[in-house]
């Protein structure tokens, strides 16, 4: 499990080392947000994995990718639910990346849409074992900017490869945060 977070984190800083130009002159950005996890399909099926709604919690950051018109956000969460009918959790621990599309729009609303690919480390409490897949996603928020930073709310489809020879870990991940600038914009 070190290994995973030690290459998660390590991919991060070299991403945000390698963009450092591009995000100093438009905009760094620090995220964090916490909501409901909601399982999907064999995850959520309690023939097959049984999970009822959890929670989430994580950390992103997001920076300009020159003068494209998306941006690139990495991030790290954490997510627990607990088995329906029995005792026992799954954890799941996860670093992605993502781009993020920024629709420009003249009001105080502002929607965006995302997709990305990343890492999930799946803890099974009753198999107590530990797998670690890849995962890919994709989803849509909306960020309120306010005087020194946003709120946002999103939601997003995330799942993984089949995990323990049983089921994909589908989820529908609601998310309510906080996002703040780190650097000045053009």
């Amino acid at each position: 499990m070190k290994r995973i977070t030690l290459a998660v984190l390590a991919a991060a800083g070299f991403t945000m080392a390698m963009a450092t130009p591009a995000v100093a002159q438009s905009g760094t950005t620090l995220g964090v947000g916490v909501g409901l996890t909601l399982p999907m399909g064999d995850y959520k099926d309690t023939n097959v994995w049984g999970d009822k709604a959890g929670f989430h919690f994580g950390v992103g950051a997001g920076f300009a990718l020159g003068s494209a018109p998306v941006r690139a956000r990495v991030e790290l969460s954490y997510s627990q639910t607990k088995h329906d009918g029995f005792d026992g959790n799954t954890k799941l621990l996860g670093g992605m990346v993502s781009l993020v599309y920024p629709f420009q729009t003249a009001g105080s609303i502002k929607p965006y849409i995302l997709a990305g690919v990343g890492v999930n480390r799946i803890k099974e409490s009753v198999l107590d074992s530990s797998e670690t897949k890849v995962g890919f996603g994709g989803g849509a928020g909306v960020r309120f900017p306010m005087s020194s930073m946003s709120v946002f709310v999103e939601a997003r489809y995330l799942t993984t490869g089949k995990a323990f020879g049983i089921a994909k870990f589908s989820r529908l991940p609601i998310t309510v945060g906080v996002q703040f600038p780190l650097g000045a914009k053009k």
